[in-house]
């Protein structure tokens, strides 16, 4: 049982943010204060939809990291992070399917991914971050799975999660009106 009761809303705004690139992503902004009231100690705070919606991603960053952090650092298994333009890939999921068969052509085990959207601090275009985990692969295999880019999306060898996980946590959320800001594979599998 859940020691928060929700007390109601406030609306701060009317719709979302109308500040959008050629792309259509939103940078969010609060639109709601929500209250809820500390059963136990009958103290009430209030917090916003944004705050909830970066805090759930937060939750969903960390429980990567508590996951692979341990085998990343006994180099049991491979952290590829990927940037890939929203230009080319329209959505996350079209990326993903495309990566995904490359790796089973190629016969590397995918353990779990993550994805993002951004826009670049300094050319303001709009791009997906992707972290992809998968067992161990050496030089070879990677230079085999990324051969054939093109220019389409960057790639290359994570080494310290934690900090990438840091960039990511101070990210503002973006997404069109009605889509997903972030998302991650159902479940990070263990070796």
């Amino acid at each position: 049982m859940s020691i928060y009761k929700y007390r109601g809303a406030m609306p701060l705004i009317e719709g979302g943010s109308n500040l959008n690139n050629k792309w259509g992503e939103i940078k969010r902004v609060a639109t709601k204060k929500m209250f809820f009231t500390n059963t136990i100690t009958e103290e009430t705070f209030a917090v916003t939809d944004l705050q909830l919606q970066k805090q759930s991603r937060n939750r969903l960053l960390y429980r990567m990291l508590d996951t692979y952090a341990r085998l990343i650092q006994k180099k049991k298994i491979s952290t590829i992070i990927i940037v890939a333009p929203i230009e080319k890939y329209n959505l996350p999921s079209d990326f993903l399917k495309e990566f995904k068969r490359k790796l089973l052509r190629n016969c590397i085990s995918l353990l779990g991914y993550y994805w993002q959207r951004d826009i670049g601090d300094n050319e303001n275009v709009s791009h997906y971050h992707l972290i992809f985990f998968l067992k161990k692969i050496d030089g070879e295999a990677y230079h085999k799975l990324f051969k054939k880019k093109k220019g389409k999306y960057e790639a290359e060898f994570c080494d310290s999660l934690s900090k990438f996980i840091g960039y990511l946590k101070k990210k503002e959320i973006y997404a069109p009106e009605k889509k997903r800001s972030y998302g991650c594979s159902r479940e990070f599998k263990k070796l």
